[in-house]
């Protein structure tokens, strides 16, 4: 991806119009009428095809219902249009949910609980530390070490211990 791609995902994610969720009045008990409503494909019924979603609303809500209360914070790595996100920040209303994409252009919602985070490979706004290599015309990285805590840059003071889900494609 060249420097012209990254600039025109990034224009396009702040010009675009999103729909602000901290006004839409949308209060849904189940974590999976929400994931509904804001077409996330984590719900049992995917809205904007009417397809089997990957219906994973029933396993999020089982591990996250103790946590409606409280202030966490949680990241979405792979966040698509964001409507996960959204569910999130409704079912958890005292946190704040980070999103991370390579693609934020296609972000479509906004909150003041919700960050978005543009994980593009070669979009330099930090340096990669030095305990990855990057080999940008590959476009693979390699984790050289394990990094301490404390040298990770995450915007956020993460919680290891309450992440409930790891998956890749």
């Amino acid at each position: 991806m060249n420097f012209f791609s990254l600039f025109k995902r990034n224009l396009l994610y702040k010009i675009k119009k999103k729909i602000l969720i901290d006004e839409d009045r949308i209060n849904f008990e189940s974590l999976d009428s929400l994931f509904h409503y804001y077409e996330s494909d984590k719900a049992n019924i995917f809205k904007r095809n009417k397809v089997s979603g990957h219906g994973y609303s029933i396993f999020y809500e089982k591990k996250l219902e103790n946590l409606k209360n409280k202030k966490v914070n949680i990241l979405e790595i792979g966040s698509f249009a964001g409507g996960s996100a959204a569910a999130f920040t409704k079912y958890l209303p005292q946190s704040n949910i980070f999103c991370f994409d390579i693609n934020i252009s296609n972000f479509k919602y906004k909150s003041k609980k919700l960050t978005v985070i543009d994980g593009s490979l070669q979009s330099k706004e930090r340096d990669v530390p030095e305990y990855i290599q990057l080999d940008d015309k590959n476009k693979t990285a390699k984790l050289v070490r394990i990094p301490k805590f404390a040298e990770v840059p995450f915007p956020v003071i993460m919680e290891p211990s309450l992440v409930i889900e790891y998956y890749s494609r």
